[in-house]
């Protein structure tokens, strides 16, 4: 097992940049409900506080992809997170 670091720094009420090992990120929200900025991407997080039970979704970049060239040529319906959801979008 190897070693972690992590560090959280409060910037505002509900706005925070975390440090880690691996790079730094910006997060927004509060208990049970987060938005996370980092260089991979946007992260959205929404849980029920005190039960350790949550839901996390990905979002890559724009301009980003890992898929095959030849598979772009399909349209697929965009990825809906939560945050588009809460806010009807």
């Amino acid at each position: 097992m190897g070693f972690r670091f992590r560090k959280r720094i409060r910037l505002l009420p509900h706005l925070w940049i975390n440090a880690s090992k691996s790079g730094a990120s910006v997060s927004i929200g509060t208990r049970g409900l987060t938005l996370n900025a980092n260089r991979q991407g946007l992260q959205e997080t929404l849980g029920l506080p005190g039960t350790g039970i949550s839901y996390r979704t990905r979002r890559r970049p724009i301009g980003i992809s890992h898929r095959p060239i030849a598979t772009r040529a399909t349209p697929q319906a965009p990825r809906r997170g939560f945050w588009s959801w809460l806010l009807g979008g």
